[in-house]
């Protein structure tokens, strides 16, 4: 079904759809001029922010080369203080048996010294036995 081109109604003026774009123009150049000042404002910002993560950036850099001395001085310090030890240890292991066998030498002789008395012990007590049952 044709419909007859009398019935539409008529538009606007093209007058006054310029003057509606006008405005929507207008208003879109507004927003884009509040757009760049927000878009220096953080421009601004940024570059701020980016001097800061540089200088931690630095500090960080700085703080790893003093770790890498520190920790390559302590390495150097316990070689050093762990071959001391060793020294230390091995010269007090070998005075350990010196006295050890000093020890064991004098419980020896003591040792022998008490199997002596009690080989006496049983001398005398199988003479008196020996008496005693007039063995002897």
């Amino acid at each position: 079904m044709a419909v007859a081109a009398t019935e539409f109604e008529v538009e606007d003026s093209v007058e006054e759809r310029i003057v509606r774009l006008e405005e929507k123009v207008d208003r879109v150049q507004s927003d884009v001029a509040d757009l760049k000042i927000d878009v220096r404002r953080l421009d601004a910002k940024i570059d701020g922010v980016n001097a800061k993560v540089d200088a931690v950036k630095d500090s960080v850099s700085e703080l790893r080369v003093e770790m890498k001395d520190l920790v390559s001085g302590l390495r150097v310090e316990m070689k050093d203080l762990v071959g001391g030890l060793r020294v230390e240890m091995k010269d007090l292991v070998g005075e350990l048996r010196v006295e050890m066998k000093d020890l064991v030498g004098a419980v020896n002789v003591g040792r022998f010294r008490d199997k002596l008395w009690w080989m006496g012990i049983a001398a005398g007590l199988l003479s008196v036995m020996a008496h005693g049952f007039k063995w002897i």
